[in-house]
């Protein structure tokens, strides 16, 4: 349902998800991902995501098959960027597109992770410079088992195993940029600004 306000009239129309999936039965969910102009369906057979165009005019205008996730968007240069993460055997492929066009790869890279950490539930990304001054990604999975891993470059800079913990849900934020005189970004580069301690169930 896309609802539109203009002039103090409010105007609502109905799109059916079988007009932007497919073969589309099951249940359908809406992801909790911060796009401008963009939103992500998952359903029982893939993600999608969904541009919308104007008021009951919406394009599909990418598909991922299950098993993955998508990040929030992060901005880079006036524009918006996101981050999928698809499974493959023992492997997960990390793919970071613009939002303004999703046929363009501005990185992909390959990174090995145990299958006993089951699937990826959540994908946070965060950008940074590299020495040359072009942009770089750092990827954080939320794993089917509970744990952790910071992945950037292709490999786990460290994992965290918090399965007996009992995760009931994740997300991240900024920490201060300043503590008592003393600048984070001074201290972590960046690395933790984006970091949020997990919340636990006992």
């Amino acid at each position: 349902m896309s609802i539109g306000f203009q002039g103090g009239v409010i105007n609502f129309h109905e799109t059916s998800i079988s007009d932007l999936v497919q073969g589309f039965s099951g249940k359908a969910e809406l992801l909790p991902s911060k796009f401008n102009g963009l939103f992500a369906l998952k359903t029982d057979l893939c993600i999608v995501l969904v541009k919308v165009i104007s008021l009951g005019e919406l394009k599909l205008i990418h598909k991922i098959d299950h098993p993955a996730a998508v990040s929030d968007a992060v901005s880079l240069s006036g524009q918006q960027a996101f981050a999928i993460a698809q499974h493959a055997a023992s492997k997960v492929h990390i793919t970071v597109k613009l939002d303004s066009d999703v046929t363009n790869e501005i990185l992909t890279e390959t990174v090995a992770v145990d299958r006993h950490r089951g699937h990826i539930q959540k994908v946070f990304i965060n950008n940074y410079l590299r020495t040359d001054r072009s942009h770089g990604f750092r990827a954080l999975f939320v794993m089917e088992d509970h744990s952790l891993l910071l992945v950037q470059q292709g490999e786990i800079v460290w994992s965290r195993e918090d399965g007996l913990a009992s995760v009931i849900d994740s997300t991240t934020s900024e920490l201060p940029v300043e503590k008592d005189g003393v600048s984070v970004a001074k201290v972590e580069h960046t690395l933790f600004e984006w970091l949020e301690v997990c919340s636990f169930s006992s």
